[in-house]
Parts: structure tokens; sequence; C-alpha cells
């Protein structure tokens, strides 16, 4: 008897920590991070900065191209842009938007920490810089992190500063992509002239294939 009263109310208990779980989760699902364009589908409280119909014009991401010594072009295996540098340098919104992610996390394909950004311009258009300084080390990783100059909620306009890519390792760069209604899409014809004028001497020196970086 005494062995049922003690399941019952074993089971009782369980119930209430699952309720509790359950209401705790709940009420806290707007301070989850935003995925995809961070939209969480009440816009997020975000405002567009770009009308809805309007195609973006992006600015290039690094406030010099004199580092750049690799590209990786958008193709089907790798759905953005590689810039590899051989030293720190400063990185700049490509488009007007709204911070939505900044996490830090452990990459375990490549084995090593990222830094990953993502911008909302509106419901149809976001995009990301992932940042990857190359280290294994926590602390240089938060290090990286801690020396942006934007948090989730900010707005930032084209061409703003928003802190460094630390040069931790002759694998850094940034891999940042475009997105279209959470569809990656090649950067390349959004660009505006100025940012062509930046990435086309360096992709014609650096590109990993020959011809248009869009494949």
């Amino acid at each position: 008897m005494k062995k049922k009263i003690f399941t019952v109310l074993a089971i009782i208990f369980i119930a209430i920590v699952g309720l509790v779980v359950v209401l705790i989760f709940t009420s806290n699902l707007d301070k989850l991070p935003d995925g995809g364009n961070g939209d969480n589908g009440d816009n997020g409280g975000y405002e567009d900065t770009l009308p809805l119909g309007s195609d973006p014009v992006l600015e290039f991401p690094y406030n010099t191209s004199e580092f750049i010594f690799h590209i990786s072009g958008f193709n089907p295996s790798h759905q953005g842009f590689d810039l590899n540098v051989n030293h720190s340098v400063g990185l700049l919104a490509m488009h007007d938007a709204y911070v939505t992610n900044v996490m830090t996390f452990w990459n375990g394909i490549g084995g090593h920490y990222n830094t990953n950004l993502m911008f909302r311009l509106n419901d149809d258009w976001w995009y990301e810089y992932k940042l990857e300084p190359w280290t294994d080390n926590l602390t240089w990783a938060m290090y990286q992190e801690n020396n942006l100059t934007i948090s989730i909620g900010d707005k930032v306009l084209a061409n703003q500063s928003i802190g460094p890519l630390l040069y931790l390792d002759p694998q850094c760069h940034i891999d940042y992509t475009l997105y279209y209604q959470d569809a990656p899409v090649c950067q390349y014809p959004y660009f505006s002239v100025t940012a062509k004028a930046i990435f086309d001497p360096v992709w014609a020196r650096y590109g990993n294939y020959p011809g248009s970086p869009c494949q």
C-alpha cells in the first residue's frame, strides 16, 4: 500500500515539475534569440529598414581590402562569401538593419569558435556575418564578441563600424551571406557601385575560381 502511495505521489510530483517547466519556457519565448530574419511571426518588434518589394543595395563588409588574400565565392556547396585576411580588420554593416542575434558558439565541424551576427532588413531580407577568427580558446572567442560595438536590438546603418574581426590564426575570415525569404542568395548582384569597385579587383586576384563569384 505504501509503495502504491509513493508511486502516485511521485507521478504527481513529476507532472507538477513538468507543468512548471512548460510554463517557464512559454513565458520566455520572447526572450529567446531570434532565428532567421528575427521575425518570430510578429516582425520581432523591429521596423523595416528596406521597403517590402525593394531589393537591397549592399556595401562592402570590411573597412579595407588591403589584407584580403583569398575569397571563396558563392556556389552550391558554399552559399556565401569568405574573405580571408592576414591582419585584423574593421567590420562594417552592409545595409541599414536591426541586429537580431549575436552568438558565440563552438563550431564542431571546423573545430573552432564562431561569432555569428544576424541583421534584419524586412520580412523578406536579412544578412548574416559569421566571424571566424579561428580560435579554439573560449577566452579569445569571447574577446572577439566583447569587442563588437553592437548588441541585439540595435539599429545599424550601412557602412557603420561594428567592431573588429580579430586576426588570431592564418585561417581567419568572415563568412557572410544574404538571405531572401530565408534562402541564401549570392550577394554580388546587390553590391553597390562602391562595393563592386572594392570587390572586383580583389576577386580577380584572389578569387577561388575564375569568372563570376556567383556559381
